[in-house]
């Protein structure tokens, strides 16, 4: 009895252990332990009244007992279910794990099974409660509730959790819980991230897909047959999907559980859908000798690092790609990690290998030998080429456009050509080289009826297409 309601005169005391003076004191005549019991007693000494004062007070007491403070044990088993029959089989194993007691307002007690047995310890009686079993590694055996055969006990394989039961007075001693281990399918379990491998980075990603509530470890073991003992292994918790950065090539594998037992392993090859990288060129045209030399120092290819091979469609492995011969080629790089990249690209002289120009007629108010605007452009006039060696034999010979323009083209290098029309009667070449300006004045030399176009490339040097060949005649 740890409180008293004592009755002294018409006041009312209520003393507890902390209240009471030293010298109060209670005398049990007659004591209880079931419910509807009667414990009667005496009382006597000294308590503090609402004033403070003490008051020496006597009586006694009669308590009917309708409620009892019992506790109750409860234990049970976690054990491997090796037939998956969801019932303790003599010869299965035990098996370690934690479990929380759980009443309506959560957890109140925790537990271990270190040997594959637990007990809850003086529980409080006529209370609901459920246990809560968990095992790294391990799966509830059953995939619907499990009767457990233990006082109507059910336990649902999803949760971990059993159904609520009522502790009575006696202790509960039948809760065995039954584990598998976590299986599972390595074919399924690790993937290549979309897009597969895209070499989008110095490393390729693998994905882990834990189908269970279980923390596993994934553990890299080989990268194209080396031992890959200083990558670190992965935790994955949960439902969790996780990236793995790992070298492309082929990749062997394990996925264990935190106890170090073997789930499943396998092998992923991370290059069979590599795409390959485009890569960018930035070239440059120079002379050497009397030839046009096109060549690459530089290219970038975004998502390639620690280049290991370099090569051309040539045949040439040098990082310096140069030719003097036009045409298509290619170049194809690799990696560290295995990716590819590749430019193609079109190696063409003709902008150095064409003269081109326009026929005018100048006005009589402009500047002669100058083209200037609203002065007549002739449409539809021959325009003939020769080679300097022979004026004579032109070797093609093209009409002005309706702007008055012309162009030859696939000229050979290092060959002096002459470019000529045949002048109207009553007019004459205008004349050559006004104001300097070469992409406006006319270039025929009057004396000679002739442009001349050379391509000179000076050693070492930087070309740049010729300007245009510009004819203009004047009347006389």
């Amino acid at each position: 009895v740890t409180n008293i309601d004592a009755f002294a005169g018409q006041a009312f005391f209520n003393c507890t252990a902390g209240d009471c003076a030293d010298d109060f004191s209670v005398n049990l005549t007659s004591t209880g332990d079931q419910v509807g019991d009667v414990i009667e007693g005496t009382y006597e000494g000294t308590i503090d009244s609402p004033t403070g004062n003490p008051i020496a007070v006597t009586g006694t007491f009669r308590v009917i007992l309708d409620e009892l403070c019992t506790t109750s044990d409860i234990s049970g088993r976690l054990f491997l279910d090796d037939n998956d029959n969801g019932q303790y089989d003599v010869g299965e194993d035990l098996i370690q794990g934690a479990l929380n007691l759980l009443n309506d307002d959560g957890s109140i007690a925790a537990s271990t099974a270190a040997n594959g047995e637990f007990t809850f310890v003086e529980i409080t009686s006529n209370q609901n409660y459920s246990v809560l079993a968990q095992q790294n590694g391990f799966d509830i055996a059953g995939t619907s509730l499990i009767d457990l055969n233990c006082e109507g006990i059910m336990l649902d394989p999803t949760t971990r959790t059993t159904t609520s039961f009522l502790l009575g007075s006696t202790n509960i001693t039948c809760i065995d819980i039954p584990f598998k281990r976590v299986e599972l399918d390595c074919t399924t379990a690790v993937s290549v991230l979309s897009p597969a491998n895209s070499c989008s980075g110095s490393e390729g990603q693998l994905q882990i897909n834990n189908t269970s509530p279980e923390v596993i470890v994934f553990t890299v073991e080989n990268i194209n047959g080396v031992p890959s003992s200083g990558v670190e292994p992965l935790f994955l918790e949960g439902n969790s999907i996780g990236g793995y950065a790992v070298s492309a090539g082929s990749i062997d594998y394990t996925i264990n559980d935190v106890n170090g037992i073997e789930l499943c392993s396998g092998n992923i090859e991370m290059t069979s859908d590599a795409q390959v990288d485009v890569c960018e060129i930035f070239p440059q045209v120079f002379c050497q000798g009397n030839e046009l030399v096109f060549e690459v120092e530089e290219f970038w290819c975004p998502n390639l690092n620690n280049l290991t091979s370099i090569s051309w469609s040539d045949g040439s492995t040098a990082q310096f790609f140069n030719t003097t011969a036009e045409g298509t080629y290619s170049g194809f790089f690799i990696d560290d990690m295995g990716c590819q990249g590749q430019v193609d690209f079109v190696v063409d002289f003709s902008e150095f290998r064409t003269v081109s120009g326009i026929v005018w007629q100048d006005s009589p108010s402009g500047i002669d030998g100058v083209f200037q605007n609203g002065e007549d452009i002739l449409t539809n006039t021959e325009v003939r080429l020769y080679e300097e060696i022979d004026p004579i034999t032109p070797i093609d010979m093209v009409l002005t456009d309706d702007e008055g323009g012309y162009i030859f083209e696939n000229l050979v290098l290092t060959t002096s050509y002459l470019v000529s029309i045949d002048v109207p009667a009553g007019f004459e070449f205008s004349p050559q080289g006004v104001g300097n300006n070469s992409s406006i004045n006319s270039q025929v030399d009057p004396l000679t009826g002739f442009a001349t176009y050379l391509f000179e490339c000076t050693a070492n040097g930087f070309p740049s297409p010729k300007d245009s060949l510009n004819i203009g005649i004047k009347a006389l």
